[in-house]
Formats: C-alpha cells, sequence, structure tokens
C-alpha cells in the first residue's frame, strides 16, 4: 500500500510540473506572432484543460476520489477537441471559424468523410500503444466514468452485510476506494496529458516553420 501511494505522490507531482509545463509551452506558443484565429481556438481548449487539471490534482491529495474521476473522461474530451482539428481537410483556422460560429465538432467531418463523434475520436486515436483503454471510455462500461452507474454499484458492493440489508454509510472521503483503481485513473489522466504536451509541441514547431519560410520568402522576392 505505501508504495501505491509513493508512486500516486510522483504521478500527482510529475502532473503538477505538465501543468508549469503546459503554460510555459502555451505562452510561448500563442503570445508568438503572427497570430492566427486557430490559435485562440487553442488556448481556449488549454486554459480550460490547466485549470481543470489542477482541480483534478488537488481533489485528488483530498482523497475526494468521486469528484475526481469524472474529469478524466472531461480532460480526454479536450484532447480530442484539438485532436479532431488535425482530422479535416481544409485549414486549422477555417475548422476554427467553424466552432467560432457555432459549429459543432460531432456534426463535422474529417478527411474520410466520417462524423468525428467523441466516441469515434477516441477510437482512432486510441490505436497508439498503450491508449487503448480511451476508445473503452465511450463504450457502456466507460460510461461510468461520466455519469456514475458503474461506479455506484462497485462502491455501494463495498457496504453489503449480506443479501438482505445494505449498511447506508456516507464518507466524507473516499477511503472506499482501493489505492489500484486512484492509481490507474491518474495514469490515464497522466497520458492525456503527455499527448496534450506533444500536440502543443507540435503547433510551436508549425509556427515557427511557418515565421521561417514567410520571412525567406520575403527576403527573397
Amino acid at each position: 500500500m505505501y508504495f501505491n501511494r509513493n508512486i500516486m505522490s510522483e504521478l500527482l507531482k510529475n502532473i503538477d510540473e505538465s501543468i508549469d509545463r503546459l503554460l510555459e509551452l502555451g505562452k510561448e506558443t500563442f503570445e508568438a506572432r503572427p497570430l492566427c484565429i486557430y490559435d485562440l481556438y487553442c488556448s481556449a481548449v488549454l486554459n480550460k484543460y490547466v485549470n481543470l487539471l489542477r482541480g483534478f490534482t488537488q481533489l485528488m491529495r483530498d482523497n475526494n476520489y468521486i469528484s475526481a474521476v469524472p474529469l478524466v473522461r472531461v480532460h480526454l474530451s479536450l484532447f480530442l477537441q484539438l485532436y479532431a482539428s488535425t482530422l479535416v481537410s481544409y485549414g486549422f483556422d477555417e475548422f476554427s471559424k467553424k466552432i467560432f460560429k457555432g459549429r459543432r465538432i460531432h456534426n463535422m467531418k474529417d478527411s474520410d468523410g466520417k462524423l468525428m463523434k467523441e466516441k469515434y475520436l477516441a477510437k482512432k486515436f486510441s490505436k497508439r500503444e498503450g491508449l487503448g483503454w480511451m476508445s473503452v471510455m465511450y463504450d457502456e462500461v466507460g460510461n461510468g466514468y461520466a455519469h456514475y452507474s458503474n461506479f455506484i454499484a462497485s462502491s455501494a458492493h463495498s457496504f453489503l452485510e449480506d443479501e438482505e440489508k445494505v449498511m447506508p454509510i456516507i464518507l466524507s472521503e473516499d477511503g472506499f476506494v482501493s489505492d489500484a483503481e486512484k492509481l490507474e485513473t491518474s495514469i490515464k489522466i497522466n497520458q492525456i496529458t503527455e499527448n496534450m504536451l506533444a500536440f502543443i509541441n507540435t503547433r510551436k514547431a508549425q509556427k515557427k516553420d511557418y515565421f521561417i519560410n514567410r520571412t525567406y520568402k520575403t527576403m527573397t522576392r
């Protein structure tokens, strides 16, 4: 048990460091000129992501797993909103304009003509090594992360005294949740965050290349 808690502490510390990296990287990327509509879109998603991530680590440290666990689905959803922008046949700015005008991503199609519903996006991205759990999040089993159904059933089972009597207990902390379950949730959040960092890093490189190429073309005219 001590081993699991030690790993948990390191994981949460790693997420804290990722928050700092995301803030620094976001500032470097979105304050760099030229600023485009897609940068505004990305920064809006990233801002929500980072603030919810701070909430996740605080909730986990407060032993409030019930409030923390739905944030896995929320963070994955935010990441998929950025991932979707890479799948369309048109440019990033046009994608952003559609969103700012009120279009819903789940009503938009990717370059293969598929509607970009979250379940479809998660399944597509989950083909990467070690991320198979992402597609499960949108199956019936994974819905417990958003709707509590499976979570309530499993936690209630812990308090059964016998087949006919349930011991009604309301706890202010999550002592009924195993360390392994908490650890698995934090690992998933960490994986999503690492992919978010990679995405923003790629965007930073794209902007740098664009600026260099534009400057070179201007100088050689």
